[in-house]
């Protein structure tokens, strides 16, 4: 049987106070080896309380492929979930932890989205789509109107370059009021 190694030297090594060594040896931590210790801890203990991780997980430590697979508002259904392959070398604890991990990155990024649409900066391309083919319908109707407002003007004319005026004048105005119709209707969207 191997003799124990003393609690300061446990601490010394693990990078964590005396009392914490004596909580960590009642909880099971082996108290035998460091190494048994460090594995101990390694696989029991969430990955930020280490020594080294001066920093608690954060999005970067997260699979980005998650991210797009996880909805918030899906029911959860225990039938339709089977127990994940947890990679080799990885224990319950820290299989959970990543988990968590993910989950609470994904749930970040859809309140940034939520949070995107309130502010007015994020819309939905759907609502883009329609009313950008609205938009141009509406400008292929008003431009393709041009030619019957001004058509018995242009016959009456013999001058080219009041003619060229005319039709100039009447395209401008039909930009311009459409130009107007569009932010009006940009202003009604936003409210």
């Amino acid at each position: 049987m191997s003799r124990a190694v003393g609690v300061t030297k446990l601490a010394a090594a693990l990078g964590i106070s005396k009392g914490q060594v004596s909580k960590l040896v009642k909880r099971g931590m082996p108290a035998d080896s460091v190494e048994a210790a460090i594995q101990w801890r390694d696989d029991n203990l969430r990955p930020e309380w280490r020594k080294g991780a001066d920093r608690p997980v954060t999005e970067k430590d997260v699979e980005p492929e998650v991210r797009c697979q996880v909805r918030h508002d899906a029911p959860f259904d225990a039938a339709d979930s089977e127990p994940a392959e947890r990679p080799e070398g990885q224990s319950d604890n820290q299989t959970y932890w990543a988990a968590k991990a993910r989950r609470e990155a994904t749930l970040a990024d859809l309140a940034d989205i939520e949070l995107a649409k309130a502010r007015g900066s994020l819309v939905e391309i759907e609502a883009v789509r329609q009313g950008l083919q609205s938009s141009s319908r509406m400008l292929r109707d008003m431009i393709l109107s041009v030619p019957n407002r001004i058509a018995a003007q242009l016959v009456a004319t013999d001058d080219v370059g009041a003619a060229q005026r005319m039709m100039r004048d009447e395209l401008r105005g039909v930009l311009e009021q459409f130009s107007r119709l569009s932010a009006d209707s940009l202003d009604r969207t936003a409210v």
